[in-house]
């Protein structure tokens, strides 16, 4: 599922950007276009160090020890190859490099995986997490992607276990097993073991006959084929959405400060307006109408937000709430709404909302406004030749400062609302 949308997706949705900006047309051509990537393919790429068993964990999957390369030597695997999963073809196993070889470290490892072409990862480890794989799964989790932890070799840790008396029967060195990972885990800042599950399993199980225990390996088969899998398709496609988004509000933003700086030209020749104050409300008038623009620009209109709730699978109303929960902390003006108004401050098309939302910088910019003003009068008197070319220019660069600290505003506000649910957590 991860990777670059066909090229007539693509224009399709920059065409629509170009023309609308982000918001209710752009979000309903991807709720579109949403249907047929669901039919997209899970890319599972299997990390970790050397020789830990991932070629050998994909053959157990697949129940083929000639599927995936098992090297006996420490070569091991060097390409990144797929293997379709029998019990889901939409499921692709990848077989990827060991990390920490002679031939690949950290610095050469993105080389060999691109970790955001993936939908979702398996982990694996034969002991504890050491801190290359530490190291990988902070990238992973910096995407915000999901990943789980596979603890190979489990069979010879029970048999140890047991062997020096640290458990008593094979259930006892199993949660014994468990616990050192997870208090591993947990040293290393992970807490969220939803996000992180954990597997103990062998891989040789199926190898022997009658087939030994495979501990928690059907478990993991299951959840990935079956149990889960649609929870891992929504994963992905939303990362796929968040993408798209990101991207695109990129591009408006360019676009936003591009006009940024034609409209203050209209403050610069209002500034050589002779009358006294035409130039402060001509400018007023335009942070106004910039104001209105950005949030119809970057989708911030109550439509957009609807629109995004049905994009991301949502709660109707919930994504509105979390916005406004957000503006509250950022404009000290929401502190003073009553808790029964609390359902009307959803983001309106009115000019009245913008400025409940925004009211804090607006009565910034407006003193900043009436100080240029201020300026450009006494420069008409004191310069009577060039004094109106100097005012000019004072309006026009405190017009444009104006709007563009008002742009990144707004833009804050668009990149907490676009960006993955589960990242707003």
């Amino acid at each position: 599922m991860s990777g670059d949308l066909p090229s007539e997706q693509k224009e399709k949705l920059e065409s629509l950007r170009k023309e609308h900006g982000l918001g209710y047309d752009l979000y309903r051509a991807m709720n579109d276009l949403k249907q047929s990537w669901k039919k997209d393919d899970i890319r599972v790429a299997l990390v970790g160090e050397s020789r830990i068993g991932k070629s050998s964990h994909i053959n157990a999957h697949l129940r083929d020890k000639k599927a995936a390369s098992v090297s006996a030597t420490d070569q091991c695997t060097m390409e990144t190859k797929y293997y379709p999963h029998p019990d889901n073809k939409n499921l692709l196993l990848f077989d990827t490099p060991g990390l920490n070889t002679n031939e690949i470290t950290r610095g050469s490892y993105e080389n060999y995986l691109k970790v955001e072409n993936f939908d979702f990862f398996l982990s694996l480890t034969k002991d504890i997490i050491r801190p290359d794989v530490r190291w990988l799964s902070e990238k992973i989790t910096g995407l915000g992607k999901r990943h789980y932890i596979v603890r190979t070799h489990i069979d010879e840790s029970v048999k140890k276990a047991m062997r020096s008396g640290q458990a008593k029967s094979k259930e006892e060195a199993v949660e014994l097993v468990r616990k050192t990972l997870r208090s591993n885990m947990e040293d290393m800042g992970i807490t969220d073991f939803t996000r992180f599950k954990i597997y103990l399993v062998d891989n040789d199980f199926w190898l022997e006959d009658p087939p030994t225990d495979p501990f928690e390996f059907e478990e993991l088969r299951r959840d990935l084929t079956r149990d889960s899998f649609e929870e891992l398709r929504q994963d992905a496609l939303m990362h796929i959405i968040s993408g798209i988004l990101a991207d695109l509000l990129a591009k408006e933003k360019k676009s936003i400060g591009s006009w940024i700086w034609k409209i203050s030209g209209a403050s610069a020749v209002g500034a050589m307006n002779p009358i006294p104050g035409g130039s402060a409300a001509l400018d007023i008038a335009i942070i106004v109408k910039a104001v209105l623009t950005f949030y119809g620009r970057v989708g911030l209109r109550k439509k957009d937000i609807k629109e995004l709730e049905l994009l991301y699978s949502l709660k109707a109303g919930s994504l509105e709430y979390d916005l406004q929960s957000h503006l509250k902390e950022k404009y000290p003006i929401h502190h003073a709404i009553r808790e029964e108004d609390r359902g009307e401050l959803a983001i309106e098309d009115s000019a009245p909302m913008v400025f409940k939302q925004l009211s804090s910088f607006l009565l910034k910019s407006l003193g900043l406004v009436l100080a240029s003003e201020a300026a450009e009068d006494s420069a008409k008197v004191l310069f009577p030749v060039i004094g109106f070319g100097i005012a000019a220019l004072v309006s026009y660069i405190t017009t444009a400062v104006q709007l563009e600290i008002l742009q990144k505003e707004m833009e804050e506000i668009a990149e907490y609302a676009i960006q993955r649910p589960s990242l707003r957590k």
